[in-house]
């Protein structure tokens, strides 16, 4: 791996001779302690993108104010400097991995013709707050963000529990990808699947704010992790709102025991769209679903992916308490991998197993997937145990 010492120091006179010059894009590059003084020369850039790049002073880029285009990716960057708001023309910054430590107070609220913002894992350093007295050199206030109504793109972590309550948010977007946690520790799952990705990792039973329905509307991929709620679609998202829902994964759901709970309420119709379903880790799952659906639910849903799921009794059983599987029968791909540590575990995960082997809805050319672990553990007063 090339260290930081061996990259090129690019020259001061680096840009002469290329007054004319549209777009710059520079890989691997060193500007310390700042970029070269040439680059003032360049007064009809419109994109600048410095990749992979080691950079400290960036200042002297807010002098280029034709720029509209302006990304860092991926460069080691600790500050993004005051002059950057004098860049009033800009409509896309991306920020993508620079470890940022610091963003004036302004710069943000500035940049007003702002349509793409990317800060995909930027902030592990900093804060939103939205207190007028957070002033500290590694906070950013979050009206800020919110004061962008040209924003179309959108990717960065929101601090849900900050945020204001009963605004609409955000409804000009429309690319996303958004993590949306209480707490401060971050981890993004990977960037992959569909364009519109929304992570929900919460610790409250209260219904979700009007603006996250809004993004869940035109979300696709979803990665859910929520402490308390019993049923998630009924209790704390409205069915309506995943229309366009492709991917879902359901990851450590304390509480969770019904994907959805039919029996005394029957959506119109519930995930027509939606390929993947993947629940991992939500020891309280007794099935996926209870009672009857429409039709059309789930009706394009061809991969399921259950795993580690301890209290898992049935996938699906209609309102007579029948086993059915008739929602799945275009699955084609199916999962279930369970670590069973107790035998009352392994008794409901063998069920579960049969009645996937003697189901008659599902598709003829289904690839089934099951793997069953069971480690007993003896207790220390058992007379078995060997002393």
């Amino acid at each position: 791996m090339t260290q930081w010492g061996e990259r090129p120091q690019a020259p001061d006179d680096l840009f002469e001779g290329m007054e004319e010059l549209r777009v710059l894009n520079l890989w691997r590059v060193v500007f310390l302690p700042s970029p070269p003084r040439s680059l003032s020369l360049l007064t009809k850039l419109q994109t600048l993108y410095l990749c992979d790049c080691h950079l400290k002073n960036v200042s002297a880029i807010g002098e280029l104010e034709t720029l509209v285009i302006l990304g860092f990716g991926h460069s080691y960057l600790e500050e993004l400097p005051r002059e950057i708001g004098n860049l009033t023309h800009l409509r896309m910054l991306d920020l993508t991995q620079c470890k940022l430590q610091r963003i004036s107070p302004g710069v943000i609220s500035s940049l007003k013709r702002l349509e793409e913002l990317y800060v995909i894992s930027s902030f592990n350093s900093l804060q939103w707050v939205v207190e007028e007295g957070g002033k500290g050199e590694n906070m950013v206030n979050l009206t800020e963000l919110l004061s962008l109504s040209n924003l179309t793109h959108l990717e960065t972590f929101l601090p849900y529990a900050k945020f204001p309550r009963g605004i609409n948010h955000f409804k000009n977007l429309e690319r996303f990808w958004i993590l949306i946690k209480d707490g401060e520790k971050r981890n993004w799952s990977p960037k992959e699947g569909y364009r519109n990705k929304l992570e929900l990792h919460l610790d409250t039973e209260i219904p979700i704010d009007g603006w996250i329905n809004v993004l869940l509307k035109k979300t696709e991929t979803l990665r859910l992790t929520w402490k308390g709620a019993k049923n998630v679609l009924n209790d704390l998202i409205t069915p309506e709102s995943l229309v366009k829902l492709k991917s879902l994964c359901l990851y450590d759901c304390e509480g969770l025991e019904y994907l959805i709970d039919a029996v005394d309420f029957i959506p119109d119709n519930i995930f027509p769209n939606l390929e993947s379903l993947k629940i991992d880790c939500v020891d309280n799952l007794k099935m996926i679903c209870h009672g009857e659906l429409p039709a059309r639910s789930f009706s394009e849903l061809r991969r399921l992916d259950l795993r580690n799921l301890r209290e898992l009794m049935h996938l699906w059983k209609d309102p007579t308490e029948v086993v059915s599987l008739r929602n799945l029968r275009h699955v084609q791909k199916l999962e279930v991998n369970q670590e069973i540590e107790q035998e009352e575990h392994l008794v409901k995960a063998w069920e579960v197993e049969q009645e996937i082997e003697q189901e008659e809805h599902l598709d003829k050319e289904l690839e089934v997937n099951q793997e069953i672990g069971y480690e007993e553990h003896l207790d220390d007063n058992d007379d078995d145990h060997e002393n």
